[in-house]
């Protein structure tokens, strides 16, 4: 279980970083595009080819080192908070211990320089290599931006759709090492061959959609349409950046939304019982607690108890790990339900088989991890030896990773003897009363018995909030990715209004208004927001898929039922498109102070 979700958080912390590895190429790329007439005046005076590129890098070495630098201390923050939001779920589901992060050594410090530094450089080197190669006449005439990007389009779509067809082929590939490794990098080629294809997304936007920005921004709005097709090899990277981001949020949101739909209805048709009965003693790490004789026997003789199934749970070893084994009253189960079944080797008959043979039933992640199937003969150690056991089903279950094996009490019994039950499910002759019976029990046991009681509704709410505490760390993920996108938008405007400096001011000078201007530069941002939105949806749900369909299934051997929450998707996107928005307006006052600048090359 450490090691599948340690797997996943470094997994999205990855994607953060990729984030930032596109914001890197795009802040020395725009520095490039900015600094033209610096780079051609240099080489005029001889300055080498190799001199400008090591320049360019070198300043990506730098703020790689002062990234570095505040990164490890605002880490050591993170960790504090984050290992308070998951250690709840380690307690409640695994061991009861104290969680700290550990502290941090030499080694931690040299393997964030080790990998924050070189991801810089390797960033800044494509655009450091193009400033290097292009001559000192055609820099000065600031045309080989354009050229040396369009000379690209043609490879980069056929590089975009290897990756496309690398990522499909490996979804399908088995886990590796019992971890989904072959899931991540479908993930990453389909990240990197989306973020490939956004030139295109935005030549497409280039040429649609004019009237409708002009219905939203007037004037600004169109001059803002018409500049987007100039200005797709600037913008490019930032709205890749920005849709990778949004993509993982959408993916996220997707994969816990359907997570959490999938386990309330699992708990909705498992959890059929009114009161469920444990020993208090299993809240803080006791081995196998179990509850007295004397308390079964004040719950069963309650007036209002129908039915009592006194189950048993005990960890075992199996093969090289440890599994739970179960057994239960399956007469009951079959009177009031309970379980869903993925398959079975005999029908609805299952349970009825397995109270009258030896043969068990086993749990979902039990039959992914030991590849065990409904038909299939699994080996257990008993107090007599090994013994042999017919699997009649598989069922959905979400309580546990390890795998269950579930078995009749009869059939427990007469291998492994007689077991104290560790809980008592009670169905009630009347279930609108379980809260005053769980208040009626309590009076009797009289607080001494050591045991605690839930209703239904109890602990479907307790199941539901340790789901919410064991995901609450993606969602502080996915904030930083968000952040640190938007801060590249924000520079991307800055550059592009730095850029066009004299063009604002022949705007201005022919008569455009400040508020035209404002509304331009606004109307930027919007669409900038607004293709990144699409993209960042619909690549979103393409990883939600391999997500819900290949990384959890194979990191945890659950099934989860893929629920699209588009309430909340179309929530995300207005926010998206409002905040980009606003990420726009410090660029637009920006865009008002240079269009003051005195016009002396015209």
């Amino acid at each position: 279980m450490l090691a599948a979700f340690h797997l996943n958080l470094t997994a999205l912390s990855s994607i953060a970083l990729l984030v930032g590895l596109f914001l890197v190429y795009n802040a020395v790329s725009v520095s490039v595009l900015a600094r033209r007439q610096e780079i051609g005046t240099l080489r005029a005076l001889g300055v080498t080819r190799g001199q400008v590129q090591a320049l360019f890098l070198g300043e990506a070495g730098v703020f790689g080192v002062l990234g570095v630098a505040l990164g490890i201390p605002l880490a050591r923050v993170l960790a504090d908070v984050t290992v308070s939001l998951t250690s709840s779920t380690v307690n409640t589901l695994y061991v009861a211990a104290a969680a700290a992060p550990p502290s941090l050594t030499w080694r931690d410090l040299v393997l964030a320089a080790l990998i924050g530094i070189p991801l810089s450089l390797l960033a800044a080197w494509l655009p450091a290599r193009e400033a290097a190669s292009v001559p000192p006449t055609a820099v000065l005439r600031g045309a080989d931006r354009v050229t040396a990007r369009t000379s690209r389009q043609g490879r980069l779509r056929w590089l975009a759709i290897v990756l496309l067809a690398l990522a499909a082929g490996l979804s399908q590939l088995p886990p590796i090492g019992g971890l989904p490794l072959a899931g991540y990098l479908a993930s990453f080629a389909l990240v990197f061959g989306a973020a490939l294809l956004m030139p295109l997304l935005l030549q497409v936007a280039a040429g649609h959609g004019r009237a409708l920005w002009f219905r939203l921004f007037s004037v600004g709005g169109w001059l803002a349409h018409a500049a987007l097709g100039g200005a797709i090899g600037r913008v490019a990277v930032s709205v890749a950046a920005l849709a990778v981001s949004l993509a993982m949020m959408v993916a996220i949101t997707v994969m816990v939304g359907s997570f959490r739909q999938t386990v309330i209805d699992w708990v909705g048709q498992s959890l059929q019982a009114d009161l469920f009965v444990g020993p208090a003693s299993r809240r803080s790490g006791a081995r196998a607690p179990t509850i007295s004789r004397p308390v079964e026997d004040i719950v069963r003789a309650h007036p209002e108890v129908a039915a009592v199934d006194a189950f048993h749970t005990v960890t075992v070893p199996y093969e090289n790990s440890l599994i739970y084994m179960g057994a239960g009253d399956f007469s009951l189960q079959q009177r009031y339900g309970g379980l869903r079944f993925k398959e079975t080797a005999a029908g609805r008959d299952a349970l009825q088989w397995a109270r009258t043979r030896d043969a068990v039933l086993v749990s979902e992640p039990f039959s992914t991890r030991y590849r065990t199937r409904a038909g299939d003969r699994i080996t257990l150690n008993t107090s007599a030896g090994p013994v042999s056991f017919e699997v009649v089903g598989v069922y959905f279950d979400y309580s546990s990773d390890r795998g269950v094996v579930m078995m009749d009490n009869a059939t427990m019994t007469r291998h492994f003897g007689a077991q104290r039950p560790t809980g008592l499910t009670v169905y009630l002759k009347d279930g609108t009363r379980a809260a005053t019976v769980r208040t009626e029990m309590l009076a009797q046991l009289d607080g001494a018995s050591g045991v605690f009681i839930f209703t239904n509704r109890s602990l479907r709410e307790e199941v539901l909030r340790i789901f919410d505490s064991t995901f609450a760390i993606t969602y502080a993920l996915q904030a930083i990715a968000i952040i640190v996108a938007l801060l590249g938008i924000v520079g991307t405007l800055m550059t592009l209004v730095i850029e066009r400096r004299r063009e604002l001011g022949i705007l201005r000078a022919i008569g455009a208004s400040r508020g035209q201007v404002r509304a331009m530069v606004v109307a930027e941002a919007a669409m900038l927001g607004t293709i990144s939105q699409v993209a960042g949806v619909a690549l979103g749900l393409l990883l939600a898929l391999i997500l819900v369909y290949v990384v959890n299934l194979q990191s945890f051997g659950w099934t989860i039922h893929l629920a699209i929450p588009w309430w909340s998707l179309l929530q995300m996107s207005a926010l998206v498109v409002v905040t980009t928005l606003l990420a726009g307006l410090y660029p637009a006052h920006r865009a008002m102070q240079e269009t003051h600048a005195p016009l002396e090359d015209e």
